[in-house]
Parts: C-alpha cells; structure tokens; sequence
C-alpha cells in the first residue's frame, strides 16, 4: 500500500497526483484517521477475508475479479480505452 498527500492540481483524475517531492502519509497518521488495511493472499483469500469479516462484525463485503476472465474481453477493452494516453 502507499499512501501520499494529493497535489491538488487541475489535471486528469486517473494520474497520481502524487506531490513532487512524494510527501507519504505515515502508518502513524493513518491510523489515527482510523484506516484499516490487511495482507490478504492472493490465493486462498477467502479464509484470511472471512476471519476480518467476522472480527470487523462486518454484515457484508464484496470482492471483484478484475481481470480478463472477471470482466470479459469487452470491458476489458473498455478499461484500457480508459487509461490516460489511449
């Protein structure tokens, strides 16, 4: 994960937008915003993201295959005609 203080500046939403120089956000200060994060393996994610569901009390949670089986060849298309520069 990074994290990073948004420039602010006009532009296109899709780029980074990261200051020049970086200025990273610290684990310390996302933490007291109350950002929560996990490392959850790619595959076998279902035990490790069931277990945070359950700890959390979370009532539901979503997952999205982005890929080119999850979203099929024409949205796929789609994504990349989306991208800044195509």
């Amino acid at each position: 994960m990074r994290a990073y203080y948004f420039d602010n500046l006009p532009g296109d939403q899709r780029f980074t937008h990261d200051c020049i120089p970086s200025q990273p956000v610290s684990l310390d200060t996302l933490t007291k915003l109350g950002l929560k994060f996990w490392t959850i393996p790619v595959d076998g994610y279902e035990p490790t993201l069931d277990a945070i569901v359950q700890e959390q009390g979370y009532s539901n949670h979503d997952t999205f295959d982005v890929s080119k089986e999850g979203l099929g060849a024409v949205s796929i298309s789609v994504v990349l005609s989306e991208r800044p520069g195509n």
